[in-house]
């Protein structure tokens, strides 16, 4: 399977991808409102993706300048095909492929990002919303101030779709996209 950049210097490169039963990359429509959002030149952004799956979305901000992009990835197939991925794209100087859980790496880093993406897939919505209170709460030191957060998370009929409300983070929209919703917060 492979997934095509829609915008900047790889626009129309394709990544390779092994689709697998747990990771749903990034539809294009969503990747084009967040980059027309954040817009389309990313130079002196640090780009932070976290459960980074097909590492679309880093390799689109890489695409558009972005000085630097974290993929972090548990799966080590999935490490593995974002390096070679890299590679294949000419950007490995600017991308840092890191394999460990996300919570894991949040605990521990040190660098400073400006937009930050979170796609972390879950079925039991409860379940989700506590782990993305708890990632966010140890991630936001890590953010910039008036740093970009984006959410992507599947939309449920079972759940409200209401924004997760943070302390340290303004809440600026939700949009539903196909089955997708996605929440934009800035750090304040």
């Amino acid at each position: 399977m492979s997934l095509k950049i829609t915008g900047g210097l790889l626009k129309g490169r394709q990544l390779r991808f092994k689709h697998s039963e747990n990771t749903r990359p990034t539809e294009s429509i969503v990747r084009q409102a967040i980059f027309n959002i954040c817009g389309q030149d990313l130079s002196g952004i640090n780009f932070l993706d976290l459960f980074a799956g097909s590492g679309i979305m880093g390799f689109e901000a890489l695409s558009r300048r972005a000085d630097h992009c974290t993929f972090v990835e548990k799966d080590q197939s999935k490490a593995q095909q974002l390096k070679e991925n890299a590679h294949l794209l000419g950007v490995y100087a600017t991308a840092t492929i890191i394999q460990a859980d996300a919570v894991s790496y949040i605990a521990q880093a040190t660098s400073q990002y400006q937009i930050v993406f979170i796609d972390a897939s879950y079925d039991n919505y409860d379940e989700q919303g506590e782990f993305i209170h708890r990632l966010i709460d140890q991630l936001v030191s890590n953010v910039s101030k008036e740093g970009y957060i984006f959410i992507e998370e599947r939309f449920s009929k079972i759940r409200l779709n209401q924004p997760y409300v943070f302390e340290a983070l303004e809440h600026l929209s939700s949009r539903k996209y196909g089955n997708c919703l996605l929440h934009h917060y800035r750090k304040i």
